[in-house]
């Protein structure tokens, strides 16, 4: 597959004291740091965030329709974005299979929940250090990126063409789409970089409320501008 580049080992800066912020628990018991410096340990020991990317273009848009690389992609969102854009940086970042052999006590709620707090927050300064490792080796000055099933106009079964995007993905990096278009390790991501002047982030288009992943507001004039004669 042309261009595809593989990153075996992201590195990335994590404590045990960021965890526990993390975990906004008041009054932290002794014996719950206790958990999290066991859990903290026994990931970091392991831990391999991985990376897998390339460089693609744009080969055709209109309306709702977007050909990358030969690739059919169908969003009106993606449409709008990209229609002044001539390339895009399709990706899948993960945790790593390593992370996912570390196994806790399954009985034990609050531990699962430290290793799971964990792994989402690897996963993250990861993809901190391959978006600035992507944005220096092509001179990106600001860019924006949409993942699939981050709204419904562009559906996570599109997973299926942006994994044909970068080739043998499970070969490369280790993670594996399910049938269900879920990736396997689940502490994965993956979209399409685009370069632009404005920020854009799915989350302005999206009015679910009281959502704890919500990266900016919900922009009810944007979402009539991408989503009206849908």
């Amino acid at each position: 597959m042309r261009n595809v580049e593989v990153i075996n080992d992201l590195s990335y800066t994590l404590t045990v004291d960021d965890i526990v912020k993390e975990m906004k628990m008041k009054n932290l018991p002794e014996r719950v740091r206790g958990m999290i410096e066991e859990v903290y340990g026994l990931l970091t020991d392991v831990a391999r965030p991985k990376a897998v990317f390339k460089l693609s273009y744009i080969e055709e848009i209109n309306d709702d329709r977007v050909v990358i690389d030969g690739i059919e992609f169908k969003s009106r969102v993606m449409a709008l974005n990209l229609k002044n854009v001539g390339k895009v940086y399709p990706h899948v970042v993960t945790v790593g299979v390593e992370a996912d052999s570390v196994e806790v006590d399954k009985s034990d709620f609050l531990k699962e929940y430290i290793l799971d707090v964990t792994k989402e927050m690897i996963l993250r300064r990861a993809r901190e250090t391959f978006e600035r490792i992507l944005f220096d080796k092509y001179n990106i000055e600001k860019a924006s990126y949409m993942s699939p099933g981050s709204l419904s106009d562009w559906p996570i079964d599109q997973q299926k063409q942006l994994f044909e995007l970068l080739g043998d993905v499970k070969g490369a990096i280790g993670v594996e789409l399910l049938p269900s278009f879920i990736m396997k390790p689940v502490k994965s991501v993956s979209g399409i970089y685009f370069p632009t002047k404005v920020d854009f982030k799915s989350c302005m288009l999206c009015p679910r409320k009281n959502c704890p992943s919500r990266k900016a507001d919900f922009n009810p004039e944007l979402y009539e501008e991408y989503m009206k004669g849908k």
